[in-house]
Order: C-alpha cells, then structure tokens, then sequence
C-alpha cells in the first residue's frame, strides 16, 4: 500500500485536498471518482515509500521546448477517435497508434498503453508527460472519462488542434513579408563588401559582426524559455507586459481570448460544470495575465453568479463577446456561442495582425531605401571630394 495526496473538485465545483491509501495509482483514482470527485492532480506523498507509478517523466526542458508538434498531436486525437469509434479499447487504440509513430511520441503512447492495460487512466498516465500532451487536453480527457464520453472528447481536441493549426499557418503568412524585409535589411550593409571586396571578406564580417549577436539572441531565448516554462511568476509577468504592450497587446489579448472561449466550449460539451470550464480556460488559454482575471471569476460563478455578467465585471472579455455568451446563456447553448466567440477573436486578431504586417514591411522598405539614400550619397560625396583641387 501506498499514500497518495491528491486535489480534486467535488459535483459542486468546491475544491477537496486529501490523501488515501491505496495499492496503486489506478487504485487511487478509482476510489475518488467512486466518491464523485474530479481529480486535479494524484501523486505518490510518500509517506508509504513507494513511488507513483504516474510521476512526472518531463520536466521544464521539455515544456518549453516540446519534442511532438501540434499536428503529430492532433493526428493522435484524431486517429484515437476514429479507434474508439470503431469499438477498439482505450489501450489497444495507444498501442496501435503507438507503433505506428516513431521517436519520442511512440515511447510515449506505448508507456500509456502498458499503463492503461493495468487499469490505469489514460488521463492521469498521459499527465506524466506535460510536455508532451499540455494539461488543458489531459483535464479534458480527464472530463470524458469522468462523463463516460472519452470518444467525443478525443474527437473535440483534435478539431480544436485543427483549428489551432489553421490559425498558426495564417499568421506565418501575414508575418513573412515583413520579416523578409527586416532579413534583407540586416544584410543591405554586406553588399557594397559583397561586390567591391570578394565573397572571403563578406564572410569575415559575417563570422565577425552577424554570428556573436547570433548567438546571444539565441542563448537568451533558451534561457527565457526554460524560465518562464520553470518560474510561474515569471510568465505571468512577461504574459502582462505583452498585454501591455502598444499594437502587439491586441493581438495577444484576442489569441489568448480566442483559446480560453474554444477551451470553454470543449470543457461545456465534455460535461464540466461552468466554474471548471472556467478554471480549465484559465490554466491553458496561453496567457498568465489574462488567466487571473478568469480563475477570478471562476470563485464568483460557483456562488450562483452568471457567466456573463462575472467576465464582465472581471474585465476578462471585450463587451461584444459577452454579449454573445449571454445570449448563449439565455438559450442554453454556451457551448456553441462560446465557439462563435473564439472565432470572432481569431478574426480579429488576424485582422490586427494583417495591418500590423503591412505597416511593418512598409517602415522597412522605408528604412531600406533609406540606407540605400544614405550610401548613396556618401558614395558620391566622397568621389566628389576626391576630385576637389586641393
């Protein structure tokens, strides 16, 4: 026997911390859904000298630099689906899929597989591997299997995932003129070395003036990452300065708003009460800062007080979203209006950053010209000079 310590919600949404004995951690899970709770989290105390089965096998490395991309992601959820579907269990459907991928994503899902076969859920076995799977889709996955509807909720991450990459794709378009235009005017100041001193020079500068800074950048971007996957605290205030800040604020807000509205819809459809919707969207929606504001209004909106009318107060949506979800509430389909909502701010936010886009490559060709301007005329001053009697 084992001690187990575990946080988890009661049918009302009150938060339940304890610990229980148990011969395992399949064991444990299944006497606190017995019981009516909706497990958060479940981890060996150990006090009875045994290890979890479930421990967390990644740690902040791979949370800030994930090994499986959103698309192998959203392949599994949907190739899970359509298994479930058909009538194959839950751990000969990750077996399956498991031998079909390769690397870290099978090693993966054949653990899962092993463990789910033992009876353990596939929620708390994939929840050892936060960098692999995020928590909003184990928490969701958790939620099916604790309405007994694991196959709609496989198939809801895997059209949310397919929207999420939708939307990545059309951003890196809009991006790519004006980061184009930045490259070239990085590298405007090779050419005149480029033509008038060989292709051997041109690289001495490069090695020399490019390649350090290089290098920093990217060493300082390992570092933030790692911190702010390591230090909640951290990336709830780099989350707020980017909320803050003038034109990129906006598009931050309305991504952020838009995942937090489509993760409330998923946790209403996979039968979660309102304040776990609500505290769900507030963990996973991408923004620290933002995530307050909502795990505010998750307390309020389990004392009785509307869905609408609590974001509002809590500044937590734009007026016209609300707007919407109170017309959802109204006619009981939150879950659907909360999908229409996630759209609008996906709209907007590619609005946003459509026009940022063109404002961006037209100061840099601006810019461009600009040195051109500059080169030109010192070109010209200093042969004119040159034929200057003295």
């Amino acid at each position: 026997m084992a001690v187990f310590d575990y946080q988890a919600k009661d049918r009302s949404g009150r938060e339940v911390r304890g610990c229980l004995d148990a011969a395992s951690e399949a064991e444990a899970a299944r006497a606190l859904r017995e019981q009516g709770l909706f497990v958060l989290r479940l981890r060996a105390s150990g006090r009875g000298g045994a290890a979890a089965p479930g421990a967390v096998r990644e740690g902040a490395l791979a949370r800030a630099f994930p090994r499986v991309t959103l698309s192998r992601r959203m392949m599994f959820w949907r190739q899970l689906y359509t298994l479930l579907r058909s009538g194959v269990s839950v751990s000969e459907a990750f077996r399956s899929i498991g031998s079909l991928n390769s690397g870290h994503l099978r090693r993966v899902l054949l653990d899962v597989a092993e463990r789910t076969a033992r009876g353990e859920p596939a929620s708390q076995a994939l929840a050892a591997y936060p960098g692999t799977f995020p928590p909003a889709e184990v928490a969701l996955l958790r939620a099916g299997e604790y309405s007994g509807s694991v196959e709609a909720v496989a198939g809801t991450i895997a059209d949310m995932n397919e929207r999420e990459i939708h939307a990545r794709h059309s951003f890196m378009m809009e991006l790519a003129y004006p980061a184009l235009v930045l490259l070239a005017l990085r590298f405007i100041p090779l050419l005149p070395t480029l033509v008038l001193e060989g292709g051997g020079a041109a690289v001495a500068i490069v090695r020399q003036k490019y390649v350090p800074p290089f290098l920093i950048i990217v060493a300082v971007f390992v570092a933030l990452r790692i911190l702010l996957a390591a230090v909640p605290v951290a990336g709830e205030a780099w989350d707020f300065l980017k909320l803050r800040t003038p034109g990129i604020g906006a598009i931050v807000s309305r991504l952020a708003s838009a995942k937090a509205s489509r993760l409330m819809a998923a946790a209403y459809q996979a039968g979660l009460e309102p304040s776990l919707a609500l505290e769900l969207a507030a963990d996973s929606c991408g923004n620290a800062a933002l995530g307050r504001r909502l795990r505010a209004a998750a307390s309020e909106i389990r004392a009785g007080r509307d869905l609408a009318g609590t974001l509002a107060r809590a500044g937590a949506l734009p007026r016209r979203a609300l707007q919407m979800l109170a017309t959802g509430e109204q006619t009981g389909n939150v879950d659907g209006m909360m999908e229409t909502v996630a759209q609008y701010f996906q709209d907007e936010a590619h609005s946003y950053l459509k026009i940022s886009a063109v404002a961006a490559g037209v100061l840099g060709l601006l810019v461009a010209a600009a040195f051109v301007l500059m080169k030109v005329l010192g070109f010209y001053s200093g042969y004119g000079s040159g034929l200057t009697p003295d």
